[in-house]
């Protein structure tokens, strides 16, 4: 009898071992079909490159959605105004980067703060039409193509030379003097601000914490410092 009850036992757990692997490589396989780019998460780009339009790639508005759904793609960083969107992407990811990179480039162009290739120091427009190009979630314009790779080699590098002038270009006239996500006085009692850059933006905060809150959803707080700089601005011109 208590052989046979060990046999039952045995039976039962073989079942189950195999049960568990066989489960374990339908995770596998199902993750891998979702595509082997995509990481959907709430996280920030892992370059810091935040998305910052104000529409997600298929199209729907950003501005007033709480808390988007963040896809990382080829290491770059999409929000999407909902999972549904998130998943419609995922089936044809290539049908919609173009669109995206093309509205970057109209997004940041006008603020872009160099005059001479990133990459090169020649002065753009000497070697012809400038190439512009989307890196991560920045805008760069190159004065050739052969300086494209060198970039896309080290974007860190090369994005690092953008956000200097950027911050150079827009600090003096930075329109705000409170932090754009908690609303305390910049320079004050949590020290000297954070300069950052959201593509071709300044962006200035009192502190680390409320450059996470911002990644979550920069649409929300760019609107903000958009209609923040308009009235100033139209102050200014009215002065003179």
């Amino acid at each position: 009898m208590l052989r046979t009850i060990t046999c039952i036992l045995t039976v039962l757990t073989m079942t189950m071992v195999s049960y568990s692997v066989t489960f374990a490589a339908d995770d596998s396989h199902d993750s891998h079909n979702q595509g082997k780019h995509m990481d959907m998460s709430h996280a920030a780009s892992p370059n810091h490159d935040p998305y910052t339009l104000s529409v997600d790639p298929l199209g729907d508005s950003l501005t007033n959605v709480n808390k988007p759904v963040a896809v990382i793609h080829d290491g770059r960083q999409l929000l999407f105004a909902s999972n549904e969107n998130a998943h419609t992407f995922k089936q044809h990811p290539d049908k919609y980067l173009a669109d995206v990179d093309a509205m970057i480039i109209k997004q940041q162009a006008p603020t872009y703060p160099l005059t001479t290739c990133v990459v090169s120091g020649e002065k753009l427009g000497e070697m012809g039409k400038p190439i512009q190009r989307v890196i991560g979630n920045r805008l760069v314009t190159f004065c050739c193509s052969g300086c494209i790779g060198k970039a896309q080699k080290e974007p860190a590098k090369y994005l690092a030379k953008i956000d200097a002038a950027v911050i150079e270009t827009q600090m003096k006239d930075y329109p705000l003097t409170t932090c754009l996500v908690s609303g305390e006085k910049l320079g004050d009692e949590m020290g000297a601000p954070i300069n950052y850059v959201a593509g071709t933006q300044l962006v200035e905060f009192c502190c680390k914490g409320c450059i996470k809150k911002f990644e979550k959803n920069p649409a929300q707080y760019l609107g903000k410092l958009s209609q923040t700089t308009q009235p100033q601005d139209s102050h200014s011109n009215h002065n003179h």
